[in-house]
Parts: structure tokens; sequence; C-alpha cells
């Protein structure tokens, strides 16, 4: 939001420091909303392995010209400091669009695993997946982060990360889930009730922008 605040209203790559952070390579989408959002996860043509261990999700992976994770402790020092909204959209392969936009999101510290937290009013369609109440055990808001080598889910046995091949804020499992294997029957309820598997979609994008 800074980047577009000073007079940056084209979309593309630009170059931010997150607080304590090095500098982060990242795309920039100034029209979506209005612009001024600064995306933290790209796939769109499954050329990246989301299938990672607790350090790559920790310090990012991919380039900001390709699919790429930003880094969850980037992500915690962009989110620390300011009220951030989070955006989340998918495009499937027949060139349907859905989104949700979350009017709060945060990440804590690697000491608290990198706990999510989202707020506030939703709205768009795919529907509020983050926040369950008819299943509360796939319920993510509020969990910590889980990769193949720490599992830090609720499930009562085995990994989340590890049964579905990427990293994310499982509980037990999921009813949103954006870091599947790409384009695979493998990758399971990305968006539960709408989108029962990764194989029809095509691009999902994760952005957040200061409020």
């Amino acid at each position: 939001m800074a980047i577009y605040q000073n007079g940056q209203t084209t979309s593309g790559v630009y170059s931010i420091h997150p607080k304590e952070g090095a500098r982060t390579d990242v795309v920039c989408d100034m029209e979506t909303m209005g612009g001024g959002w600064t995306i933290i996860q790209n796939r769109f043509d499954g050329s990246e392995s989301f299938s990672r261990n607790w350090i790559d999700y920790k310090v990012g992976f991919g380039t900001a010209n390709g699919e790429y994770w930003i880094g969850n402790e980037a992500l915690h020092q962009l989110t620390t400091t300011d009220v951030n909204s989070l955006y989340v959209s998918i495009t499937l392969n027949n060139g349907s669009s859905f989104f949700e936009l979350f009017e709060t999101f945060s990440i804590s510290s690697e000491l608290d695993n990198y706990r999510l937290s989202v707020g506030g009013q939703t709205s768009g369609t795919l529907g509020n997946r983050i926040i369950t109440q008819d299943t509360p055990s796939s319920n993510i808001n509020g969990m910590l982060f889980s990769t193949l080598d720490k599992d830090n889910d609720k499930r009562s046995s085995g990994n989340c990360a590890q049964m579905h091949s990427g990293g994310w804020w499982f509980n037990s499992c999921h009813d949103a889930y954006l870091n599947g294997p790409y384009g695979s029957s493998s990758w399971i309820e990305p968006w539960h009730p709408l989108l029962s598997t990764g194989e029809i979609i095509k691009e999902t994008t994760m952005m957040i922008r200061r409020r």
C-alpha cells in the first residue's frame, strides 16, 4: 500500500522491505478493488512445488516473476505493525473466477508458529471457509502453521501437511487450502464445498493491503 500511496499505480514487480526483514521482490496489484495489494501467494502453472519444509515456508520460495510464497517471516513483519485485509482469488481452467475479502488478517511470530488470525467482515463469491461454523474441526482461524517436517495441526494422528503435500494453517485438516499439489486430484478440498479438487484450478492468489 505504501508503494501505491507513493504514486506507483502500475501493477508489476516491486521490492519491499518488511520490518526487520531483508528486501523482498513481490508482485503488487494496483487494480483490484482500488489497488495497493501485495501478492503473498501466487500460483498459475505448477512450476513451483509447494510441498516444502519449515525453513522454506519461513523464508519464502519461488520468484516474483513466477510462482511464489512470500515467506512466513515476511508475512509476520508485514502484518504485525499495521492492520491488513486479505483478498483470496481462485480462477478455474474454464475461466471462472471467485474471490473472498477478509477485513483483517495477521500472522504471529515464529515463536507462536506463525498463527493465523482473520476477523471482521467478509464478502465475496468463495464463501468464508477459513472460519467455519458447520465443521469446527476444519476452522483454520487461529491455527498454527504446519509443514512436512513440523506438525502443528490438531489432528489426533498423522500430519495434515504430509497428508496434503503442502504447508498451511491446518486444523484437522481444512475447508480452505491453497497450497496443495497443483493440477492434481490429490489437491483435496481447495475451498469446500465450492471447489472439491485442485484439478480444475488454474490460478490462486493471496494478497494483503494495509487498511
